[in-house]
């Protein structure tokens, strides 16, 4: 019984898109058809395509993502395009030309946008309604915590968390925090050196990589001397560094910290004075606020510590 209630909002979707989105629901289907050849599976209650096209294209039930990119681009784009069939939901028959029309207008203008403006094409308001409603929907039925995994990283995942890394510096800059992670922090050296040590890790959600970070047991050199404060002890710890989740992702950073937690009940982390959304992240789970460290090139941190 509990199996069969988890597919009705689906069941409810589909026939939905199939009478009030019928009209762009039967352009996706022609779209599908072109395409009958490429991979196919079902997203959500959508019908998800993996075409040649370097774009991603929603219509009602259906959505279609690009085939040669990464996974984790693929994902994003699929969340992004499921934000706009669930626009077709709300909109019904005025969905082509509320939605359709002008994102399609956005799209063949973005180039020009950004290069002479620096926009960003989610920035834009259809753009990022859609963004939130992918988002919202994409998680409303899983219990996210049940399903994420934490493994070491690999080399071949190289590719994956330093896109997520480049959209955790935008988010920086966007919160007037430039400063902490620069234009290329962590850079692939440094990564495949965590990846040697043994001491980098990525959180796995259905096979995607949606978040990163250094987890390692021992001194760290830049908290032997702490200033305007104290730690709150001075027992074997381990360490948190370069911490972030994939975009739009939901309850990654705290599953991470928490996993962290569970396996050495002692833990040091620091972040930029500029981090307010991080220093937020912090206390809510309980890290302590304990004074300033300075890193290797000398840059003031503010130090955080947890004990069970």
């Amino acid at each position: 019984m509990k199996n069969t209630k988890k597919f009705v909002p689906f069941i409810i979707y589909i026939l939905l898109q199939c009478t009030w989105g019928l009209l762009q629901s039967l352009a996706g289907l022609l779209v599908f058809l072109l395409n009958i050849t490429s991979s196919h599976n079902l997203y959500h209650g959508a019908v998800r395509t993996q075409w040649p096209a370097k774009s991603g294209l929603s219509l009602g039930l259906f959505i279609f993502v690009p085939t040669n990119c990464s996974r984790e681009i693929s994902e994003k784009m699929s969340v992004h395009e499921y934000g706009h069939t669930l626009q077709s939901l709300l909109l019904g028959p005025l969905y082509l030309l509320v939605i359709g029309l002008p994102s399609f207008i956005w799209f063949l203008l973005y180039p020009i946008n950004k290069k002479k403006k620096g926009i960003y094409y989610y920035d834009f308001i259809i753009e990022k309604w859609a963004d939130a409603l992918g988002e919202k929907g994409v998680t409303k039925y899983y219990n996210m915590e049940a399903i994420m995994k934490i493994r070491r990283t690999t080399l071949e995942d190289l590719d994956e968390i330093l896109i997520i890394y480049a959209d955790a510096r935008a988010f920086m800059k966007k919160q007037n925090n430039s400063g902490q992670w620069g234009e290329d922090y962590p850079r692939r050296e440094l990564l495949e050196s965590d990846i040697s040590l043994d001491r980098s890790y990525v959180c796995v959600l259905d096979n995607h990589i949606v978040g990163t970070f250094c987890f390692e047991v021992g001194i760290d050199p830049t908290y032997l001397e702490i200033f305007e404060g104290a730690w709150l002890d001075d027992a074997p710890y381990a360490v948190i560094h370069r911490i972030a989740s994939a975009k739009g992702s939901k309850g990654v950073a705290s599953f991470c910290v928490n996993w962290c937690f569970n396996q050495h009940p002692n833990i040091r982390i620091d972040t930029h004075r500029n981090n307010d959304p991080m220093i937020s992240f912090l206390e809510k789970n309980g890290y302590v606020r304990c004074g300033i460290i300075y890193i290797e090139n000398g840059d003031e941190r503010i130090a955080f510590h947890k004990v069970n």
